[in-house]
């Protein structure tokens, strides 16, 4: 056999067999030089096209060229883009990183899955300047003369905020399945709900005002019916911190349950509790939701994709000092593909909420909220959100927002 044929019969062995790691190639190379199977020009040559065929290969998602742990392991996100109108904020008008996520979901194995999502819309340059000495040197005709300054440098502040970081480890693969670690707190419809697929630009009241976090590191045991009743009951149970985000202040646990079914296609109706501890007195929230989403407007139109939930949020507040309500009604029609198929992908969108932060002063501070917009769905990757929120109780404060979505 040529010299050539065995080159590349050798770069298509390493091709083949994923051997990608710079290692392994080496070493095998390293063998066959002292075999004097190639000589050292030959030896650079197989390097050089092992590499180019690797790369060409994992550039067309070819899986047998990619190394087992690599291959266990799913990369998902988003980033999102805004600007507000936000009288609150002082005349400011931010452009702003809402969300940079980047999920890495790696299966271990049958049993165990391992989830990190870290946030680094958190990163910037904080403006605190530090002090500090500079040497400032100058040359003269005698010598060398050397002076110390105070100067003031910029601080960059790295704030990445870690949201989902957990393990699942599957007892019964229906019935119980124990997730370990910082994730959403199993409470409600929008706490859950991805933040990529919400509907307005704007979280309802009860998210800042009822739960001291939307992440929070506990254990939590979900599961469902088996079989093909898996879509009559679907549960979450979960024990949590409570206090604060990641960490906890108390000697307390909290305690949360949502029971969730899909009675009928696209019909999805769920009830959760949750029970918070502060300073040794336990007070519980409940919610209630409905959500129907379909590619048919409640089944009277065909090809007209609709987005509906009501929600009733009632309870204590996360002081536990006054009782509350928080009732959510949003829907998202795309209607007019109907017209012409290029124009499917906008989809207007209303929501209405009402907001009682303490129901027992008869009501005379109730806030009711109305959010009209559209949701341009350009492609799977690209999302852009115009909204404008509206509210009966100083109406100054209506905020107008822009948000644009990538998804990869």
């Amino acid at each position: 056999m040529s010299k050539s044929k065995i080159i590349s019969a050798v770069v298509a062995v390493l091709c083949i067999t994923g051997v990608a790691f710079a290692g392994e190639t080496d070493l095998l190379i390293q063998k066959l030089l002292e075999k004097n199977v190639l000589d050292g020009g030959e030896a650079q040559q197989l390097i050089a096209e092992t590499k180019d065929e690797v790369s060409k290969n994992l550039a067309t998602a070819k899986a047998e060229n990619v190394p087992t742990w690599a291959q266990k392991i799913t990369w998902s996100g988003y980033t999102q883009f805004s600007f507000t109108d936000n009288p609150t904020l002082g005349g400011i008008e931010p452009f702003t990183v809402k969300r940079a996520r980047i999920a890495m979901t790696a299966k271990l194995n049958d049993w165990a899955t391992f989830k990190i999502q870290p946030d680094f819309s958190g990163i910037q340059i904080n403006n605190a300047q530090t002090s500090g000495t500079a040497t400032v040197t100058g040359s003269g005709i005698v010598g060398t003369a050397k002076s110390n300054a105070n100067v003031l440098t910029a601080v960059p502040m790295v704030d990445v905020a870690f949201k989902e970081i957990w393990a699942d480890l599957i007892a019964d693969r229906d019935y119980a399945t124990f997730r370990i670690g910082q994730y959403h707190q199993p409470f409600g419809f929008e706490l859950p709900y991805s933040s990529s697929r919400k509907k307005v630009f704007d979280t309802p009241q009860y998210m800042t005002n009822v739960l001291a976090a939307d992440y929070d590191y506990g254990v939590q045991l979900w599961g469902n019916l088996p079989g093909s009743a898996k879509q009559y009951l679907q549960y979450r149970l979960a024990v949590i911190n409570g206090s604060t985000f990641g960490a906890e202040t108390n000697p307390y646990k909290d305690y949360s349950v949502r029971l969730c079914s899909t009675v009928l296609p696209g019909l999805e109706l769920s009830g959760s509790a949750y029970l918070r501890n502060l300073a040794g007195s336990y007070q519980n929230s409940e919610d209630l939701y409905a959500k129907y989403e379909s590619d048919s407007f409640f089944s009277l139109v065909s090809n007209c994709p609709t987005f509906f939930t009501f929600e009733v949020v009632g309870g204590y507040d996360k002081n536990n000092v006054n009782q509350v309500l928080d009732s959510i009604v949003t829907l998202e029609v795309q209607p007019f593909g109907l017209l012409m198929p290029c124009l499917s992908g906008i989809a207007p969108v209303l929501r209405a909420e009402q907001w009682d932060p303490n129901q027992n002063d008869g009501g005379g501070d109730v806030i009711n909220y109305y959010t009209v917009g559209v949701n341009l769905y350009l492609d799977p990757a690209v999302r852009i959100l115009v909204d404008y929120r509206m509210r009966d109780v100083k109406p100054e404060l209506n905020i107008a927002n822009v948000m644009v979505q990538l998804n990869y």
